[in-house]
């Protein structure tokens, strides 16, 4: 059996955070004991480089949350991940997440990214949070069939098609967008609350024909909704509530 590697942090305060996980105060930490790692709640620390990370084989719960972290690379291969909390760093190439597949639950609020296609293939994804990002297209989302919530606040998105067969979707945000047609919710039969604030909607018959009923929570302040007596949207409205949803607007 090989002799044990030191392992080596460049970032100083990523290395505290380690070692008071793993109780050892000084001396040499191993890549043997980085495999005992299995949660790492290192949030707002002034964490920049993840490098060490990468022996942390194991680790299933990781939160990074308010750093200055923009390179994700030591985490390519830390396929134990089930919940990844960057919220707040300054990411833009999600490419070394593309393998992490046991992914149950990824934040991602608040950072730099355009580009969703390393998540194509994260199909265990439960909870995706994206807001505050540069997001306009969503197809890589397409087949993630098992997510429960999406939020995409405050992005680019206009085209909504992709998400059209995520009929697990119980919550979606998609407050501050460019979003006009509804259509593709229209399957999206199990959802109990959507947040449409601040779009460019004018048409709610998708939400009609999506038979959203009693329970269900739908936000539509700020959108291009013809509102007057006896219009098409105002008598949308009325059958939404009398079916129990309720309408904000």
């Amino acid at each position: 059996m090989a002799a044990s590697e030191a392992i080596s942090f460049p970032d100083a305060n990523l290395e505290a955070v380690v070692r008071d996980e793993l109780g050892i105060s000084e001396g040499d930490i191993t890549d043997g004991d980085m495999t005992a790692l299995r949660v790492l709640d290192a949030d707002d620390k002034k964490i920049s480089d993840l490098s060490g990370l990468e022996h942390a084989v194991n680790l299933r719960d990781l939160d990074l949350e308010s750093n200055q972290v923009s390179d994700l690379g030591p985490l390519a291969n830390l396929t134990s991940l089930w919940k990844l909390d960057l919220e707040s760093n300054q990411v833009s190439d999600l490419g070394p997440l593309a393998n992490l597949t046991a992914l149950r639950d990824l934040d991602l609020e608040d950072n730099q990214v355009s580009d969703l296609g390393p998540l194509a293939n994260l199909t265990n994804l439960r909870n995706l949070d994206l807001e505050d990002n540069q997001v306009s297209d969503l197809g890589p989302l397409a087949n993630l069939t098992n997510l429960r919530n999406l939020d995409l606040e405050d992005n680019q998105v206009s085209d909504l098609g992709p998400l059209a067969n995520l009929t697990s979707l119980r919550e979606l945000g998609l407050e501050s967008n460019q979003v006009s047609d509804l259509g593709p919710l229209t399957n999206l039969t199990r959802l109990k609350k959507v947040d449409l604030e601040d779009n460019q909607v004018s048409d709610l018959s998708p939400l009609v024909d999506s038979e959203l009923g009693r329970g269900v929570s739908v936000k539509l302040s700020h959108n291009d909704l013809d509102l007057s007596s006896g219009s098409a949207t105002t008598r949308d409205i009325e059958v939404l509530k009398e079916r129990g949803v309720d309408v904000r607007y």
